[in-house]
């Protein structure tokens, strides 16, 4: 598939998630501040993928683990995708002990670097769709 306009298979990714027919997945860097403070640290490679609706990101070193699955039209707080192919994203999580129905939520904070800025710019339009932003 090409990993622009279709997404790209994951090694080890959940076959039942590469079956949905929304399925669009990228391989991405995970990205942490720099101890130093100046600029960012590339630390991990994680997959995302948007299934059923669902953005799922995996967990470090597994695309079949998954770290986080979220309704993207209820679970993002913030989506910023900067130039070179750097997204911000900000989620709401759910904190321990507490009910959805609360209203109460975390935020968690997201710096992923895609291997070009196409398909940054690709993921973030079909997480727009996901989110009915589009």
């Amino acid at each position: 598939r090409d990993s622009v306009e279709e997404g790209v298979a994951l090694a080890g990714a959940d076959a039942a998630l590469e079956a949905a027919p929304d399925f669009y997945g990228v391989e991405v860097y995970f990205m942490t501040q720099s101890r130093l403070g100046v600029g960012l640290k590339r630390r991990d490679r994680r997959s995302l993928v948007i299934a059923y609706g669902l953005l799922h990101i995996s967990s470090k070193g597994s695309a079949a683990e998954v770290e986080a699955s979220l309704d993207p039209r209820t679970g993002i707080e913030a989506c910023d995708l900067q130039a070179q192919g750097v997204l911000n994203l900000t989620v709401r999580r759910t904190p321990e002990g507490a009910s959805a129905d609360d209203g109460v939520f975390d935020l968690e904070d997201y710096i992923f670097e895609f291997d070009s800025e196409a398909i940054a710019a690709a993921f973030v339009e079909r997480l727009a769709t996901a989110s009915g932003r589009r």
